[in-house]
């Protein structure tokens, strides 16, 4: 008997050009699983455009540690896609003795590209000598219409 498709098949998307699989093993044949094989097609005007795949092994020690049980989730994520763009996805173990029947496809689309601008750069930093060994550096955020929200700042100095 072959292997079940991937169970609790879950797509988000992550950004213009990304998206995340989630997923759980069949319930039949769970530990002759040897690896996943995620299947995406880009979708444009309704025709299959560029069908890809990506393969998921199974770590070893995932196994030995018996940690292959239903609850565990695996998760890949696919990138280097096009801004706002449908794909078709559905996920399928293999096993030494062959592959196992693909999940029904389900949709993600990327986010649009204007979604995925870079955030403003601070407005009027300014630095104050505070000792010979500290400044202190203050700057006002910069939040401009359609900018995205900052999530943190990262702070360089020579």
């Amino acid at each position: 008997e072959r292997l079940g498709p991937p169970l609790d098949i879950h797509l988000e998307a992550l950004n213009c050009t990304a998206f995340s699989v989630q997923w759980r093993m069949p319930r039949q044949h769970a530990s002759t699983i040897s690896g996943y094989t995620v299947f995406y097609t880009e979708v444009i005007n309704g025709r299959h455009v560029k069908q890809l795949t990506q393969d998921v092994p199974v770590k070893l020690d995932m196994m030995n540690l018996g940690q292959l049980d239903a609850l565990v989730t695996f998760e890949v994520i696919l990138g280097d896609l096009n801004p706002a763009t449908l794909h078709r996805v559905s996920v399928g173990a293999y096993s030494w003795a062959g592959k196992g029947r693909a999940s029904m496809p389900r949709d993600v689309s990327t986010l649009p590209q204007e979604q995925c601008l870079s955030p403003d750069s601070p407005a009027q930093p300014k630095v104050v000598v505070v000792s010979d060994t500290e400044v202190a550096v203050s700057w006002k955020q910069n939040t401009s219409e359609g900018a995205p929200p900052v999530l943190y700042y990262t702070l360089q100095y020579i």
